[in-house]
């Protein structure tokens, strides 16, 4: 299972992802903006649990709608990411 949370959606400067996996392992995050182009790609570490990241996107994204998709074993999840 790999249920995510994010706040605040729209993001200004800082987005908070709150993720819960049932086994602890290595995954993977991607951000991709509308068009399908890849912006953002980083390894991640998960605890088993709730796990919390915050990213930095005041000078990452451009102001916009973005998806980012976190798998982890070949599950993954999907949510939008509002840039203001």
């Amino acid at each position: 299972n790999l249920d995510i949370a994010l706040f605040p959606n729209p993001a200004v400067t800082e987005a908070n992802f709150k993720m819960f996996v049932t086994e602890a392992g290595e995954g993977e995050m991607t951000i991709s903006d509308v068009q399908g182009r890849e912006v953002l790609n980083q390894a991640m570490s998960f605890r088993q649990g709730i796990n919390t990241y915050t990213l930095d996107v005041s000078n990452s994204l451009l102001p916009g709608i973005y998806f980012v998709r976190v798998e982890k074993d070949n599950e993954f999840n999907v949510v939008k990411l509002i840039k203001h």
